[in-house]
């Protein structure tokens, strides 16, 4: 059998083999009845990676009135090539993570390819720990049947937020109110105002009116002018100014006391 040749292929795992060409018969003689049929297998003898791998035959028939004069020879020097398969490795991040104050590592990443390859890989990071932008990679390094690829992508770490909560004031009837103050609440675990960089101030209000019967008055803050490198500021809960009673003394006291002391 003549006419056809092995056709080179990327690696899959298996030893299927193809060829290109039209299979003809070579000996007959004559005008004798034998004709080519039958249905041909072409198998690699391995399935690996190299140059020049024999490819068995099997499965070619002779038909016809003359076959009993003939005896068929499968091909016997068909040969080809199996290259490294193409490797995609990739890396899955969610868009964005918020603050923890630890190292964000919320990424996985796999290889695949043909011939069932599908492997988890190591993921490295940049700096992840403060809010900005982390890149991210993974690599496969191949194998002899395998080629190598890598991959790459980043994902955001965003602020945590706090929340800016107004502290309770008092002060008595008739006096100017007491600064308005603030706590800031949210802050991850080994973390609070006192170690935190923070700048700015808080804008705090009350509601209005002057009156204890009016008491008390609901007291709200807005971040202001908070700022944090990694945490953002929204209003939280308010409290109340209370305004209590300004003491007074009756003229009928305050004449007994005078009294007193004139005697004195």
């Amino acid at each position: 059998i003549t006419g056809i040749a092995g056709v080179t292929r990327s690696y899959d795992g298996t030893t299927d083999a193809t060829v290109s060409g039209t299979p003809e018969l070579v000996g007959v003689v004559g005008s004798d009845d034998v004709s080519l049929g039958g249905t041909p297998v072409y198998q690699f003898v391995s399935a690996d990676v190299g140059t020049a791998i024999s490819i068995a035959v099997t499965g070619f028939t002779i038909t016809g009135a003359d076959i009993a004069n003939y005896a068929l020879t499968q091909p016997a020097a068909l040969a080809a090539d199996i290259t490294q398969a193409a490797t995609t490795v990739t890396i899955t991040c969610p868009p964005s993570v918020v603050y923890s104050g630890a190292a964000q590592t919320p990424c996985t990443a796999s290889v695949t390819g043909a011939g069932g390859l599908d492997e988890a890989l190591v993921v490295s990071y940049g700096p992840n720990t403060n809010v900005g932008t982390v890149n991210v990679s993974a690599s496969y390094a191949g194998t002899a049947d395998y080629a190598a690829d890598t991959d790459s992508t980043s994902f955001a770490i965003t602020q945590k937020q706090l929340s800016v909560n107004a502290d309770p004031q008092t002060k008595v009837y008739g006096e100017t109110d007491p600064d308005l103050t603030w706590t800031s609440t949210g802050f991850v675990d080994g973390e609070s105002a006192s170690n935190v960089t923070i700048t700015g101030s808080a804008s705090c209000s009350r509601a209005a009116g002057e009156s204890v019967a009016g008491s008390p008055y609901a007291i709200t803050c807005l971040p202001g002018t908070l700022a944090s490198a990694n945490y953002s500021f929204a209003t939280g809960t308010t409290a109340e100014l209370t305004i209590t009673a300004k003491p007074v003394r009756s003229e009928e006291h305050t004449s007994e006391l005078q009294s007193h002391l004139n005697l004195v």
